[in-house]
């Protein structure tokens, strides 16, 4: 989740750093293979260097950052092998998901859910890609809180964070889009009629479909020259 401008001010310093570092690549603006040069980081955030350091240790821990022999620390790009992992293991943890939230879900949640998806449809109108990952985000998170599971909710959100490091590039196009809004309206529909099995195949199913359509897009990218 992105952060709020005005709670950055008052944090300490090595805290402001790493959340404004991590929204940026969490968000896209500092796209894979973005250098990250400390003296660099620290004029831009007015701080010394230590505060960046510490940073930059945090997210390569949680593998947003990685060093370059040549280059330094740099963004770290998910490769295809690893991004196939990620999607394997969220399409358990997103089923686990649907299935406990169904018997759990208020009418507070599913108003949250058909307003994400109104905003979902705008922003496929609009061609608004950004939001859109915002959207999808906030979507997934009404569902991982609606189980009931701290736990749940923390593995699927690191995971969910490492995909919209690519996801952006790959999913920015109207059919696509249209077609997560069909699977978010699936998974709503079983989830407003408490249906614990059809809500934790529809999750599967979406992930499923997402992993499909990431592998083919990674593919084409290594047809016409490799990463770009």
């Amino acid at each position: 989740m992105t952060t709020d401008l005005l709670s950055l001010a008052a944090l300490p310093s090595s805290e402001r750093v790493y959340r404004s570092l991590r929204d940026r690549i969490v968000q896209g603006k500092m796209p894979p293979g973005t250098r990250l040069v400390e003296v660099d980081l620290a004029q831009q955030f007015e701080s010394s260097r230590t505060p960046v350091r510490e940073a930059l240790k945090r997210l390569s821990a949680e593998g947003l950052v990685s060093i370059d022999p040549a280059r330094g620390m740099v963004v770290r790009e998910v490769d295809p092998v690893e991004a196939e992992e990620i999607y394997v293991i969220r399409e358990v943890i997103d089923g686990l998901a649907g299935r406990l939230a169904a018997p759990r879900v208020t009418d507070d949640d599913m108003t949250r859910l058909r307003v994400l998806m109104d905003t979902q449809r705008e922003c496929v109108q609009d061609g608004d890609w950004l939001e859109m990952t915002h959207a999808n985000r906030r979507y997934h998170e009404v569902i991982y809180r609606a189980s009931g599971s701290r736990h749940l909710m923390e593995m699927a959100g690191n995971l969910h964070d490492l995909v919209r490091t690519f996801s952006l590039r790959c999913f920015a196009n109207p059919e696509r889009g249209q077609i997560v809004i069909d699977e978010h309206d699936r998974i709503a529909q079983a989830l407003s009629v408490h249906n614990a099995g059809e809500a934790e195949t529809a999750s599967k199913d979406h992930i499923a479909r997402a992993r499909a359509h990431h592998a083919r897009w990674a593919a084409s990218r290594q047809s016409v020259g490799g990463p770009h």
